[in-house]
């Protein structure tokens, strides 16, 4: 372990066990950051506006301020369409819903009173909507990254400096923070040149796929699969497979980024056209498949270089290419959160003796050379608003 990982964990609270994030504030984090300026939704602002400016920004989310500026949760493209079209659609052809027509569809979506339902009554009724986890920019970064190992895809931070404006952190970004930081370290980096086995970070998951026949609305109905409530995504993403089982792309609730009022009717475009439209018509990107064999930390670079959040698993002898399970960006920060920097308990051994173990077995070129370990302040308990459930991935209730 390099010589800044061992003062950094030093300067870490004593314990028979020493975590990734341990010595690590939130602002090690922020630092590495591009600022982002924050945009939020008005409370009273209609579902139609909200889609609007969720596509005017491109982004996927935004956090709800009410007339007081405090934050009521947050609320995105999917949640909108989800409660104002898909809920109406799938009750009315529950079990159908492939079966649907385009004049089916335009009898909801040209209905103007759905639109006017505002931003305030939208928030809460799905699972991510209703809390915007917060936590201070001097806090122990530990605390977000557990929350966004529980599911939770974005948290807020908001600075003591009340001059600075506060940041959207996302799964992203505590990946991204994973892999400068083990570059750093070469023994840390070797020992995470493991096998994605190895680690045992990828957790059993029925995996749930979108046949490519299928019409998109059809295909965005499998993110409901097995959910006890219609109008909660149950799993982030769903395989798009051929009649054979082959992976052709990915579908998931990101793919509503950017889809206002008048775009509905795409909705009714097979899959694979409605993909290729999001694209601008060029074709559609392949999807990222690795098997069990894949070291830890390629499986990271591969996410992060995609700029996607999973990867799927098939089996190294299937030449089918056949989906069997998933690796997304929640497996990989529980693991991290939890991993043992002195004995891991999967692997079994020290992160000293795994990192020349695994050089020994594997030669190469080494990691780059360390750099300066960051910040030590004292921890501070995050603050959040509520309690909030997070989804386990791709794991079918």
């Amino acid at each position: 372990m390099s010589e800044e990982a061992e003062k950094r964990l030093e300067k870490a609270p004593t314990s028979s066990k020493k975590t990734f994030f341990e010595g690590y504030k939130t602002s090690d984090l922020l630092a590495t950051m591009k600022t982002r300026p924050l945009r939020c939704l008005k409370d009273t602002a209609t579902a139609e506006e909200a889609l609007q400016e969720l596509a005017k920004y491109g982004v996927q989310a935004m956090p709800v301020k009410d007339a007081d500026g405090k934050i009521r949760g947050i609320l995105s493209t999917a949640d909108i369409i989800a409660i104002i079209i898909f809920v109406p659609i799938f009750a009315r052809y529950e079990g159908a819903s492939n079966q649907v027509t385009l004049d089916n569809l335009k009898k909801v979506i040209t209905n103007p009173a759905i639109y006017k339902a505002k931003v305030r009554d939208l928030i809460g009724m799905t699972e991510e909507s209703r809390v915007m986890w917060e936590f201070w920019d001097d806090g122990d970064l530990k605390y977000v990254a557990e929350r966004l190992s529980r599911g939770v895809h974005k948290v807020m931070v908001n600075y003591r400096d009340k001059t600075k404006s506060p940041q959207i952190v996302t799964q992203t970004d505590i990946v991204r923070f994973i892999q400068t930081e083990m570059r750093k370290d070469p023994e840390m980096s070797s020992c995470f040149s493991h096998p994605l086995s190895k680690f045992g970070v990828v957790s059993e998951k029925k995996v749930v796929a979108a046949k490519s026949s299928w019409l998109a609305l059809a295909c965005f109905r499998q993110l409901w699969e097995g959910c006890k409530r219609v109008h909660d995504f149950a799993i982030p993403a769903v395989p798009v497979v051929d009649e054979k089982g082959r992976l052709l792309a990915t579908l998931s609730a990101s793919d509503m980024r950017g889809m206002t009022k008048e775009s509905l009717p795409d909705l009714m475009l097979p899959i694979m056209e409605f993909l290729k439209l999001k694209t601008g018509n060029r074709s559609v990107r392949p999807s990222e498949a690795v098997t069990l064999k894949v070291p830890l930390r390629i499986a990271i670079e591969k996410l992060l270089h995609a700029g996607i959040h999973r990867l799927w698993i098939v089996d190294d002898e299937d030449e089918q290419n056949k989906v069997g399970n998933v690796l997304s960006m929640t497996d990989i920060i529980r693991k991290f959160v939890s991993f043992n920097l002195k004995r891991h308990p999967d692997v079994g051994e020290d992160v000293k003796s795994l990192a020349v173990k695994v050089s020994s077995e594997t030669p190469g070129s080494p990691p780059p050379t360390p750099a300066d370990a960051t910040g030590t302040r004292e921890l501070e308990n995050p603050k959040a608003s509520a309690k909030a459930k997070g989804s386990d991935g791709l794991q079918q209730p």
